[in-house]
């Protein structure tokens, strides 16, 4: 429950649940390049500046992953920061739409 309390066991399989969830997904730290590279999208698209974060987290890890040949997909529900990321050539999924929660299904059934 968001702003209550939860129960010792409650926390455990809230926290068993998360860590299985996140364990396909790669954790990135927020470096100097990060934050520089977001303040252009600040200005650029006029994000807030935790989603420019997020977006020039996903740009940087496009770039990385091309030349391994891998596919990155960003994977948001805000509308004006997918919007953004299709924008900036990204391949963009919501899960709240329900063609893309199917294609996000599909694409982990894969792994």
């Amino acid at each position: 429950m968001k702003g209550g309390t939860i129960s010792d066991e409650e926390f455990r399989d809230t926290l068993s649940t998360f860590s299985q969830e996140v364990e396909p997904f790669l954790i990135r730290s927020v470096d100097d390049k990060i934050v520089a590279d977001a303040l252009t999208y600040v200005t650029k698209h006029g994000l807030k500046p935790a989603d420019s974060i997020q977006l020039a987290t996903v740009i940087e890890l496009r770039e990385m992953m091309k030349g391994a040949g891998e596919r990155v997909i960003f994977v948001c529900d805000d509308e004006e920061l997918a919007k953004t990321g299709r924008e900036e050539n990204l391949e963009v999924i919501n899960p709240r739409k329900e063609e893309d929660k199917i294609k996000l299904k599909r694409m982990l059934m894969r792994r």
